[in-house]
């Protein structure tokens, strides 16, 4: 099954964020105990912006993808198909099995995080494991670290966004974009906005 045959008319489930950084050899050894058809591996290229990616094939209607993001070091898996009853259920064995992690216990670990350097990978953490649909949980967290008195974490919230890029982000965006004390987060708010627009995310 080559990239070109997903379409339209695939679902795709929530990212589901691993907790072991660059876990490619446990997802080869999690897809052959439970014998999915390894399809391809794409390597990293940082000249050219390729993440570190593979892909199987489960049965003939899934598929799971494994992504190493370099932005944040994290990774995670998403499951790909035509019925999303079964995209559903191959998620939730992953998540039973793998323990990825979960936006109720990322949420917990911000408000108990007073370190800024961890506070800023439990943001980004919040904004790769949100779901596709708008997360007050998740939005209420990243808006509070968006306006942190450290700038990593005010930069870790703008890539957050990125992630889970929802309409209701944009008015902070604007405000960052304006008001940032560092000009680089200005720039960089100015570029998540403009990549809001390019991909067609609505106004709040």
């Amino acid at each position: 099954m080559s990239n070109s045959e997903i379409s339209e008319h695939w679902f795709d489930s929530d990212r589901m964020v691993l907790r072991e950084r660059r876990a490619h050899e446990t997802m080869l050894r999690y897809a052959d105990v439970n014998r999915w058809i390894f399809e391809e591996e794409v390597p990293a290229d940082p000249v050219s912006g390729t993440h570190h990616e593979m892909y199987w094939s489960v049965g003939r209607t899934l598929r799971v993808h494994y992504l190493e993001d370099p932005s944040s070091r994290d990774c995670y898996v998403i499951v790909s198909g035509r019925d999303p009853n079964m995209v559903h259920g191959l998620a939730g064995q992953i998540r039973a099995e793998l323990k990825p992690w979960d936006t109720d216990e990322l949420a917990a670990l911000y408000d108990s995080t007073v370190d800024p350097q961890t506070l800023a990978r439990v943001v980004i953490r919040l904004g790769l494991s949100a779901p596709a649909q708008f997360e007050p949980a998740v939005f209420g967290r990243v808006s509070s670290a968006l306006h942190h008195s450290e700038r990593g974490v005010r930069h870790a919230a703008l890539l957050a966004t990125s992630y889970s890029p929802w309409p209701q982000y944009r008015p902070m965006l604007v405000e960052a974009s304006r008001n940032d004390a560092s000009p680089e987060l200005r720039e960089a708010a100015e570029a998540v906005l403009e990549a809001f627009d390019a991909t067609g995310v609505p106004e709040s």
